[in-house]
């Protein structure tokens, strides 16, 4: 520093500002220091410190003292000064108050003291004091001279007249002898300088700091205390305690209110004596020194453990905090009903602020459940005036009664979409008043605004047909005006209150979905003149008892009629299709029913079991190593006896008698080869056991049979398509045999948890279904699965559907999208869904930033919807279940209908099905418990494994009741046009 050019360096422990700044007073002072203009200390090394001076003839001042004595609180530290840096090597000599020379005459010795002046001064003024030198000094022949002028004390003594030879006639040992007794006396003896102005002027106007064995020295701004140094000591105490000092400590006035109670109760127990105030974000501690720093320590240590948590909302949710009274009621609570004080600060986000982090959690997701930010789009007439301005007077004059007193909840209505006539109204504030208004505007839409809506009929003949169709409903005349019509193609055009035309939509489009057509053709002149004549009150008849509709209508044969039949009556529906029971009539009544079951074919209650077996033995197919682990030693046993006294080649069947703990009567083993083609032996060896085991039944009178899909495995290596073929047309054949005796069930088994168990259910669904009807006449009751689809009533008239399939085959509204918006591509319903949206949804996502627990919305893309939600389910069950109830509410606010939802997280994300399940439908029950939709009709869960269909299954058959009915297929094959409610 230019202005201070004359460095000096000392050692000494840690030193604080304040002792700093005792230090450099004490070197601006010359009576005391020989200092004068000086800068501040500076730390310089570890333990090592610089003081600069204005002028050279300064610095060689205090460096010709060297050792220089200050008085702390805490303790007197010794100084050394030198001009180097470089620390005090451990062979220095150690210094105290005085510093030494010593001359020396033929007769005597003289020895000088340099000392504090301050102390000298006390020798002078303390006759008691002064005399104790004396006589100490003269027992060993010595006399002491004080020279204030030097501030020296100089000891003179005569070796000649020294007592008894006590120094032994050397120099050296005089020396040692008088600098013992000298400093011996002088260190029991303290100069305290004392620099604080109040200090100062507290020692030198109160007599309590003057007595016999006290002084105090006045110099140029500060004072000296010289005594004794354990009296000095007790008397400085006194006088720290006594001088009061003033802290002023900037807090934000709410981030102390949080540490307030656990500072002022620290504050008590260890510093009573200082006093706490407050001024505008200021805390003002006055008290002793030393407390006040103590205090001021524990204040910063407190604010230090204050945490944060931010929070993340909308801006009008921000702005509606801002203006509102949400932040004092909140304070307010959270100070009454949490463990530790929360302070909320609204900015660019919300700011939630405690001691405590359980306490930040339970704020945020208090804060999170009392406000609330929705719109509500308006479609159709609703978005336009007139309708739009008497929805703006209703809510305006609601919103003044919800807001008596405060400000509880705003809206503003906002455009729609571009290119649609639509409009928004978003809804800010606290979430029992945005849905008192929410309610409002879905009840205006509902009630008072006109709408239209179209249900699609599935035959042409319904339009003429469909007065009759409402006649055997049983419909009353309602406010819906109802219109059949041809153009552009079949339908139904409703007409009126939004509400109660979805409801009639809802209704009356399930029923007529579930309603069949199927023709018989009655071959010969007199059929038509017939049922126009004799036959026609037997027709009303049927047509009364039964609730169809029969039409007379002529059919010209030909062969393109007959190749359309042949197609439409082999449509598969895909696997997302909801699954319906197949129920046939015809002809000749037929009594088998195939039900397709998902487990293991050993538990199966039927007459028989239908068994493979590969080199004659039971145990080499894991078919056979499960029914031998249920059935024990007695079934193997009697296989073994009975393959052994017989030829049983391939393509043959052992009759086996089941042991008791299996719940059959006979078990069928067929005999069969490793595939070997198409068309090969071992396929046809397959289809002659097959039908073996069916006649067998027939001639046996056996009511029941379980097969399983024969072939696909390690053992046979049949592919799975040409196992199913070999098994479909061996159940058609015996079918078609007319032969069938008792058998009216036959049990098609899939052992789930396989690879292929998906794949083999949907190949036997596909071949079964085309074979329902076959040369005119229906050949199965019914075809069932347990996996068809559940149908289930939840709160607000919502259905939900729980549907086996692929998510891409959905065409609902909204589909759901569960991803990390990282990895699209990993195996799993996003992949599947991009791959069919496209590219510009996939670009979209991977520039989204998604807050957790949001639904981040897009485009469908090329994916046949009107909105893709994609979310992010963290592997968290509980974030799955809030999850959902977002969706929901989406989905009601914008006018969606329906909603496609795949298992969150059951997947890729590898939670327990059974947990994803009670999560997903947990959220369901929230979300539609809490009052009646207007938009959303229909949830279905998608579900493209088995064991997660059946787990949801499990769950949501004991959370709901169920509700509607499984619709049955009829099917004849006629010359009348035959629709049936079932």
């Amino acid at each position: 520093m230019a202005e201070f050019p004359y460095p000096l360096y000392f050692e000494a422990r840690y030193l604080t500002d304040k002792e700093k700044v005792n230090v450099s007073r004490y070197f601006q002072k010359t009576r005391a220091s020989g200092g004068g203009d000086c800068g501040g200390i500076e730390k310089v090394g570890d333990n090592v410190y610089k003081v600069c001076f204005k002028e050279q003839e300064v610095q060689e001042r205090v460096l010709q003292r060297k050792t220089h004595t200050i008085s702390f609180r805490g303790g007197t530290v010794h100084l050394t000064v030198t001009q180097s840096s470089s620390p005090q090597t451990q062979d220095q000599p150690s210094t105290s108050q005085s510093q030494t020379t010593t001359k020396l005459s033929t007769k005597g010795f003289e020895k000088t003291f340099r000392t504090d002046i301050f102390l000298l001064y006390y020798m002078r003024d303390n006759p008691k004091a002064y005399k104790k030198l004396q006589k100490q000094l003269s027992a060993i022949g010595c006399t002491i001279q004080l020279d204030f002028e030097e501030e020296e004390a100089v000891v003179r003594g005569n070796i000649e007249k020294g007592p008894g030879g006590a120094f032994d006639g050397t120099a050296e040992n005089w020396e040692l002898q008088v600098h013992r007794t000298f400093i011996n006396v002088i260190e029991a003896y303290t100069c305290h300088h004392v620099l604080e102005p109040k200090q100062v002027k507290k020692v030198l106007q109160d007599p309590f700091f003057v007595s016999d064995d006290v002084r105090v020295y006045s110099e140029s701004g500060y004072a000296v205390v010289v005594g004794e140094t354990y009296v000095v000591k007790d008397k400085i105490a006194v006088l720290e305690k006594s001088i009061t000092i003033r802290k002023e400590q900037p807090v934000v006035e709410k981030r102390f209110k949080m540490i307030e109670e656990e500072f002022n109760r620290e504050m008590s127990a260890s510093c009573p004596e200082v006093k706490i105030s407050r001024a505008s974000n200021i805390i003002i501690l006055e008290g002793p020194e030393d407390k006040v720093q103590l205090g001021e320590a524990k204040l910063n240590a407190l604010i230090k453990k204050i945490q944060e948590k931010r929070v993340n909302l909308s801006n009008d949710l921000l702005d509606f905090m801002a203006t509102s009274s949400v932040i004092y009621k909140y304070q307010t609570r959270f100070e009454q009903s949490l463990r530790s004080p929360v302070s909320l600060e609204v900015g660019s986000e919300l700011v939630l602020s405690s001691l405590s982090s359980d306490a930040l959690r339970e704020a945020e997701m208090a804060v999170l459940r009392d406000l609330n930010e929705s719109s509500v789009t308006l479609q159709g007439a609703a978005a336009v005036a007139p309708d739009l301005d008497t929805l703006k007077e209703i809510l305006n004059r609601a919103k003044s009664e919800e807001n008596r007193g405060e400000l509880r909840v705003n809206f503003s209505f906002l455009p729609g979409s571009s290119g649609t006539s639509s409009s928004r109204v978003k809804l800010v504030g606290y979430t029992e008043h945005v849905n008192k208004l929410k309610e409002l505007i879905y009840s205006f839409q509902a009630n008072q605004v006109s709408t239209q809506e179209v249900i699609s009929l599935q035959y042409p003949e319904l339009v003429d047909c469909f007065d009759k169709i409402l006649g055997i409903l049983g419909m009353k005349q309602t406010d819906v005006t109802l219109k059949a019509s041809s153009f552009p193609n079949p339908c139904v055009l409703l007409s009126g209150p939004r509400s109660r035309v979805q409801e009639t939509k809802q209704a009356l489009g399930s029923t007529l979905a579930s309603m069949t057509m199927d023709k018989l053709v009655l071959d010969g002149p007199g059929a038509l003149q017939y049922f126009q004549g004799a036959g026609k009150e037997s027709k009303e008849l049927v047509e009364t008892s039964c609730q169809v509709i029969i039409r007379e209508q002529q059919v010209v044969s030909s062969p393109t009629v007959a190749t359309k039949q042949q197609r439409l009556s082999s449509i598969t529906p895909r696997p997302s299709t909801p699954r319906k029971q197949f129920t046939t009539v015809g002809q000749n009544e037929m009594k088998i029913n195939l039900e397709i079951k998902i487990g293991s074919l050993e538990k199966e209650q039927v007459n028989v079991l239908v068994v493979p077996t590969h080199g004659r033995q039971l145990s080499s197919t894991n078919i056979g190593k499960s029914l031998l682990k249920k059935g024990g030693d007695t079934v193997k046993s009697k296989f073994d006896s009975l393959a052994a006294n017989s030829a049983y080649l391939p393509g043959d069947v052992l009759q086996v008698n089941a042991s008791a703990s299996l719940g059959c009567s006979k078990i069928f083993c067929i005999e069969c080869l490793a595939w070997d083609g198409v068309g090969g032996k071992s396929e046809q060896d397959l289809a002659k056991g097959l039908k073996r085991c069916l006649d067998l039944c027939a001639e046996k009178g056996f009511s029941s049979v379980a097969i399983p899909v024969i072939g696909p495995g390690l053992l046979l290596k049949y592919p799975l398509s040409e196992a199913v073929q070999i098994l479909k047309e061996s159940i058609r054949q015996f079918a078609l045999s007319d032969q069938c005796g008792n058998l009216t069930t036959i049990h098609i088994v899939i052992k789930p948890g396989y690879p292929d168990s998906e794949e083999s259910y949907h190949e036997v669904y596909k071949h079964l279904s085309s074979i329902m009807n076959q040369r005119g006449k229906a050949l199965f009751g019914s075809l069932t699965s347990d996996l068809d689809d559940i149908n289930l009533t939840v709160g607000g008239g919502v259905k939900l559907q729980l549907v086996f399939g692929d998510i891409t085959n959905e065409t609902t509204d909204v589909v759901v999208n569960t991803t990390d918006f990282v990895n699209f591509y990993n195996e799993g319903v996003c992949k599947d869904i991009l791959t069919v949206a496209g590219s510009v949804v996939e670009a979209q996502l991977k520039t989204a930033k998604v807050s957790r627990g949001n639904v981040f919305v897009t485009p469908p893309g090329l994916f046949p919807c009107k909105a893709i939600l994609h979310v992010c389910g963290e592997k968290d069950a509980s974030l799955v279940e809030t999850l959902v109830p977002s969706i929901i509410d989406y989905c009601e606010s914008l006018g969606f209908s329906s909603v496609a939802i795949p298992a969150i997280c059951a997947g890729a994300g590898g939670l327990d099905p059974a947990v994803v399940a009670g999560a997903i439908l947990r959220g369901i029950q929230t979300a539609t418990s809490s009052g009646p939709f207007y938009s959303l009709t229909s949830i279905r869960l998608v579900l493209i494994k088995i064991n997660v269909f059946l787990a949801f299954k499990e769950e949501a058959t004991q959370m709901f009741p169920t509700s509607g009915r499984k619709c049955n297929r009829t099917f004849f094959t006629n010359s009348f046009l035959l629709v049936c409610l079932l």
